[in-house]
């Protein structure tokens, strides 16, 4: 049995189609659809039930899942162990919207320089999703928000960037006129289901009584788009690209840390690739 036929049928798996797979496998669509009629050939079952343009695993498939997935990283770890400790192999890391910009440029440029014969596989997504899939051990590491929650014993946290509260505005805005100005103006709202959103929308619920929201969405870039173009205010941590990439007014809340949301690295002990892993919370640490 291919481990290269194991490894195009868990892509179908991860992105949802044999096209997709197909794009991220750098192979053509019907050398992915011929590997996994050999694999159903060889396991007597089959793996896929194709709707639309949708490759959704079967119950057997989900079945052999796991043990899949363990064959590859073994062999992930036999290939390190034949390279004499050489770091090699795709390291796969989650990262919130926010983290894209701000972390993980840097991250590529280090596992270029440090880790030669690796590569970065980035997958964005919200908090809660990034660690469920730490969970699923889909990936190997994320960026994003502190849970508010103890973490179970095979992941480890490592604090990046604690980023205060802000509130912001098309116009210059006095601390001292921020209740008045949530108050009278549409407010943009963070998800309040987000983990960061939870924070926000708790300081804005003890400071003001604005019912008046003009919209709620997990996306700080584009709330920060909508105040640019004068559409309402909002209260938002403040990440390092809202100061330089937003001409929006921004004004500090002075709130307690309690508020701060705090962006850390969380990788898995699990995972075969702790020497890319070391290589980079050490350059996160040295952006922190």
């Amino acid at each position: 049995m291919d481990i290269l036929f194991i490894k195009s049928l868990l892509a179908v798996l991860d992105h949802g189609s044999i096209a997709a797979a197909a794009r991220t496998e750098n192979i053509t669509a019907t050398a992915i659809s011929q590997r996994i009629k050999t694999l159903e050939s060889q396991l007597e079952c089959q793996l896929l039930s194709r709707v639309g343009h949708k490759a959704l695993p079967t119950e057997e498939c989900l079945r052999l899942e796991p043990t899949a997935r363990k064959i590859v990283s073994e062999l992930q770890i036999l290939k390190q162990e034949a390279l004499s400790g050489e770091l090699m192999g795709t390291l796969k890391l989650g990262a919130i919207s926010t983290a894209l910009i701000d972390f993980v440029p840097n991250l590529a440029q280090s596992i270029r320089e440090d880790a030669p014969r690796s590569n970065l596989m980035v997958i964005p997504g919200t908090s809660s999703e990034l660690y469920d899939r730490l969970l699923r051990e889909e990936i190997d590491g994320a960026l994003l928000v502190e849970p508010n929650f103890k973490l179970p014993k095979f992941l480890h946290s490592t604090l990046i960037s604690s980023q205060p509260l802000c509130f912001i505005s098309k116009h210059n805005t006095a601390p001292d006129t921020i209740k008045h100005n949530l108050e009278s103006k549409p407010l943009i709202v963070y998800d309040r289901e987000s983990w960061g959103g939870k924070l926000a929308w708790e300081w804005i619920s003890k400071t003001s009584n604005n019912n008046k929201i003009l919209c709620e969405i997990d996306s700080l870039e584009t709330i920060a788009c909508m105040v640019e173009k004068g559409l309402g205010v909002a209260v938002i941590p403040k990440w390092s690209d809202l100061t330089t990439r937003y001409d929006v007014a921004i004004c500090d809340t002075n709130n307690s840390t309690n508020f701060d949301r705090d962006i850390v690295f969380v990788s898995s002990r699990a995972s075969p690739f702790q020497g890319l892993i070391s290589v980079c919370k050490n350059k996160l640490q040295s952006l922190s």
